[in-house]
This record gives structure tokens, C-alpha cells and sequence, in this order.
């Protein structure tokens, strides 16, 4: 359900997509960022209702963000990694409910992620591609 698609990137009911990112129901992306139900987003930066968000950083009901960090009921968290109800985090990468996760990866519910990928209930996905089911 998409127009236009630049290389490396995955739209899904999106209007505008930039090199490398991916958009779902939003208006503005800046390259290599995600955005949802936002207004305002960095370079590489996500935002899920907040209102300040440093360059990098994914902030979401949390008062306390390092630069390129994303804290959400966690303790321990790294340089530009993402953190929500795990262990093990790597630099740069974000991990929800999963165990692997490869430096600049996003996963949720899913085993094997390449770098620089985003993958949502699937089983294969190339570098720097963005699959939904």
C-alpha cells in the first residue's frame, strides 16, 4: 500500500520516505529515523509521545535520557541503545522481548536480525531492508 520507495527503505500506508527509513502513520521522517504518532524528530531519533528528544535518542514517559540512549523501565543502558524489559543490549540497537540483537538493529519478537535492519514477525531479512509480515 504504497507510491513512492526509495532504495533500502519499506513504506507501509506512508506518503514520504526517505532513504533508509521506514514510516508508518506520520507525517515528517528525517533520514534514518522513525517516526510515530509524533511531531517534531531529530536525525535518527524516534519519539512516542514526548516532547523533548535529543539528537539520537528515543524518549517515552521516562524523565531521566542520556544522548542517543532510550530508557524505559530499565537500569543498565549503553550509548544509543534502546532498552525495554532485557538483559543483554548492544550499542546502538534496540531489543524488546528478544535475546540476540546485532549492533544497530531494531527487533521485536523475532530470532535472527541483520545489521542495520528492522524486522517485524518475519524470519529473513537483508541488510538495511525493513520487512512487515
Amino acid at each position: 500500500n504504497e507510491t513512492t520507495n526509495e532504495e533500502g527503505s519499506s513504506k507501509a500506508d506512508e506518503t514520504t520516505n526517505e532513504e533508509g527509513s521506514s514510516k508508518a502513520d506520520e507525517t515528517t521522517n528525517e533520514e534514518g529515523s522513525s517516526k510515530a504518532d509524533e511531531t517534531t524528530n531529530e536525525e535518527g531519533s524516534s519519539k512516542a509521545d514526548e516532547t523533548t528528544n535529543e539528537e539520537g535518542s528515543s524518549k517515552a514517559d521516562k524523565t531521566t535520557n542520556e544522548e542517543g540512549s532510550f530508557k524505559a523501565d530499565e537500569t543498565t543502558n549503553e550509548e544509543g541503545s534502546s532498552k525495554a524489559d532485557e538483559t543483554t543490549n548492544e550499542e546502538g540497537s534496540s531489543k524488546a522481548d528478544e535475546t540476540t540483537n546485532e549492533e544497530g538493529s531494531s527487533k521485536a519478537d523475532k530470532t535472527t536480525n541483520e545489521e542495520g535492519s528492522s524486522k517485524a514477525d518475519e524470519t529473513t531479512n537483508e541488510e538495511g531492508s525493513s520487512k512487515a509480515r
